[in-house]
């Protein structure tokens, strides 16, 4: 994370947002045998923080409005092609579809007294645990009554206000192809950004097919569909960090039918394989590409 803050308490804010990191990895990590995903994972009925309650309870929810898009019980799956341990190897399809006959939030019992996972479901929140993060920060700078601010939670960021000068933050939308540098900058104030790349973890198999991280739920395999990356812009931080993956798996059509089905209330930049942009109307009067990366043709989506 790369934070910076505005104001007489920015610095104890971003202490606070630097402790509540760390409060949500300890919870929420799938390798960690003290976090609660952990407990649950291992089949315990668990009695969560309220923390872990919510970013489960929203998560759910988030799955559900996508379509399964995204699926944070697809993590038997993600293990399986061994993107959690780096053990990579290609699962067969009989037992790609044994794993998915568990995957699907059904099997996430939300109750008063405690959650738990049906049909050995486990959960990874990798999806969502920025975007939730995102969220508290600004309810930490609330708190602090900090009004300009710039936050990077590992990708995820939150431009909270404008710069001190006045002016807009000025953010980069990483190249996938060099993830150092960008294909293009937007100036964003109030808003939080996510984006998902199939460039983030990958590896090349025996077969000399390339295999991306990012996993279709209903499939049980690496999405191939011509999307290099998607960025999303809304006021939520777990709904940015959310339909980015879920918009890479949709792929450009289907993303633009789940964006009139919300009503238009968040904003995406897709970047195909084949160097075409899909950007909608709101966020495109604010993108500037990079140079060198004139030859990239932007469509607007309205």
């Amino acid at each position: 994370m790369t934070n910076k803050a505005f104001g007489e308490n920015a610095q104890a804010a971003l202490e606070k947002i630097n402790a509540k990191a760390k409060l949500l990895d300890g919870l929420l990590s799938v390798t960690n045998e003290n976090s609660e995903v952990y407990a649950l994972n291992s089949g315990k009925t668990l009695v969560p923080s309220e923390d872990t309650r919510q970013i489960i309870k929203q998560s759910a929810e988030l799955c559900g409005f996508t379509g399964g898009r995204l699926d944070i019980t697809s993590y038997p799956v993600l293990k399986a092609w061994g993107f959690t341990t780096q053990g990579y190897r290609i699962p067969s399809q009989t037992e790609l579809d044994k794993l998915l006959d568990n995957v699907g939030t059904e099997n996430i019992c939300i109750e008063e007294s405690g959650i738990y996972l049906k049909n050995n479901a486990q959960i990874d929140l990798g999806a969502t645990a920025k975007g939730y993060l995102a969220d508290r920060a600004i309810e930490i700078l609330d708190e602090n009554k900090i009004a300009s601010a710039l936050l990077n939670l590992g990708g995820t960021i939150v431009a909270r206000g404008e710069k001190p000068s006045g002016e807009k933050w000025k953010i980069g939308v990483a190249d996938p192809k060099n993830s150092s540098s960008y294909f293009g900058f937007l100036n964003l104030s109030d808003k939080i950004a996510a984006t998902s790349g199939g460039y983030e973890r990958y590896f090349v198999g025996e077969d000399g097919e390339t295999y991306i991280h990012i996993i279709d739920p209903k499939s049980g395999r690496p999405v191939k569909n011509g999307t290099a990356s998607v960025t999303v812009i809304s006021d939520s931080g777990i709904k940015s960090d959310a339909l980015s993956t879920a918009l890479f798996v949709a792929g450009k059509d289907e993303a633009e039918n789940i964006w009139k089905k919300d009503g238009k209330t968040f904003d995406y930049i897709i970047l195909t394989d084949d160097n075409e942009l899909f950007v909608t109307k709101e966020v495109s009067d604010s993108l500037r590409l990079a140079d060198g990366f004139d030859e990239i043709k932007i469509n607007v989506v309205q």
